[in-house]
């Protein structure tokens, strides 16, 4: 396996490791989805591709939020999420159903249920098209297109 992708294999595990451990434990202190009007709210699917800007209601100003919610079956939020090489993304899902998403590519996943939103950060470290699913139906949540 070539060095340079160790270096970016551990550097997401390190950085799934620290959010990890400093993420906010009480549901108080959760992130909610973005309600400001300077921050894009979810559309669904059939709405196309969305660009995402970073959010002051999220974790980290240099993150790029995105936020997509299930419902009864029913993906909510961005088609397809573009972010560049190098860029930060936090991943924040809701649901009504206990599941796990999973980062394909990123091989990260994150448990989800009806009381407990799923919370995911990675790098952006490849160019290409990553799917992220609830792994447990196969529903297709949202595509991730890193450009470089």
């Amino acid at each position: 396996m070539d060095k340079r992708w160790i270096a970016v294999a551990v550097g997401v595990v390190a950085l799934v490791g620290i959010f990890l451990a400093v993420r906010p434990r009480d549901d108080a202190d959760v992130p909610k989805a973005p309600t400001s009007t300077e921050t894009p709210s979810p559309s669904g699917h059939e709405d196309g591709e969305m660009t995402m800007e970073p959010s002051a209601t999220m974790p980290a100003e240099d993150e790029v939020p995105v936020v997509v919610g299930v419902r009864a079956g029913k993906v909510t939020g961005p088609g397809t999420a573009t972010v560049k090489v190098g860029d930060r993304l936090h991943l924040t899902v809701t649901s009504d159903v206990v599941d796990e998403v999973h980062v394909h590519g990123y091989d990260l996943t994150a448990d989800v249920g009806p009381d407990e939103p799923a919370h995911v950060e990675l790098v952006a470290a490849t160019a290409g098209i990553f799917e992220v699913e609830l792994e447990g139906s196969g529903l297709l949540l949202v595509r991730i297109r890193v450009e470089p």
